[in-house]
């Protein structure tokens, strides 16, 4: 277990600089070893995933830590794309504090409604829930992502892709030139980062948090006492985290809560 255990805890250092002049955030990550551990984790479970999936979701998870880097520590959120074409899920979660970030692509059986949509959902500790829906177009993630900043958060950000494992976010603050940043472009938005002042660095990692007990309890939430529906008359059964699609194997009377191990 070993290698397992030390892939697992690989992390994507993400450096943050700020630049007054211009009233942004900058935070730059390198994705390389947490993109590893999630196709590590891809191969693992049998999961399938073709270049194109690859891509989308290396940019989700990528840009999804990049804004969780400048969100509250307190936040949680989840990013669910559904495409029209082709028919797709894209689900990527994340928490700012623990500095975790999971997820997985559907590309079977995926029901859709005509258009393409981004639906988030954002929680704070002690606060209240917010689910945000807006129609999106293209596959480009990174671009899906700058939309929901400017639509839904009013505070723009760019999402740049500096090489394979090398991304940059530029985040606006309230007095930014919002015009001047729709306009950046990939090499200035590298060289203000180059000429920002440093600010802080964060770390995040591929990280479901599943188990058997979390298991149990999605299993008991779905299905309530219709557990025949999923056990039949097996004694056990292998269900799939929806979160990150590892495979755990649950027990009937672990369910049905008559044995407590």
């Amino acid at each position: 277990m070993g290698d397992m255990d030390d892939a697992m805890t690989a992390e994507a250092p993400i450096e943050r600089r700020m630049d007054r002049d211009r009233e942004i955030i900058l935070a730059r990550g390198d994705f390389t070893r947490l993109f590893a551990v999630f196709e590590d984790h891809v191969r693992t479970w049998g999961l399938h995933l073709d270049p194109l999936g690859l891509v989308m979701m290396r940019q989700a998870l990528g840009g999804v830590a990049l804004y969780l880097s400048s969100r509250p520590r307190n936040e949680s959120c989840a990013f669910t794309l559904n495409f029209e074409k082709p028919a797709t899920n894209i689900f990527v979660s994340g928490r700012s504090e623990e500095g975790t970030v999971t997820g997985r692509i559907f590309t079977e059986n995926v029901a859709t409604t005509g258009e393409s949509r981004l639906f988030v959902q954002t929680s704070r500790a002690g606060g209240r829930d917010f689910t945000s829906v807006i129609d999106v177009t293209g596959l480009d993630v990174l671009l899906i992502l700058e939309d929901y900043c400017a639509r839904s958060e009013q505070a723009p950000a760019r999402f740049f892709e500096i090489g394979d494992d090398d991304y940059l976010m530029v985040a606006s603050l309230p007095r930014e030139d919002r015009d001047w940043l729709s306009r950046l472009e990939r090499d200035e938005a590298l060289k203000l980062f180059e000429e920002a002042r440093p600010l802080d660095h964060k770390a995040f990692r591929f990280h479901c948090g599943c188990d058997p007990l979390r298991m149990q309890d999605v299993i008991k939430r779905m299905f309530g006492d219709r557990l025949d529906e999923v056990f039949g008359a097996e004694a056990s059964v292998e269900v799939t985290c929806p979160r990150c699609g590892r495979r755990w194997t649950l027990r009937r009377d672990q369910v049905d809560g008559e044995d407590g191990s």
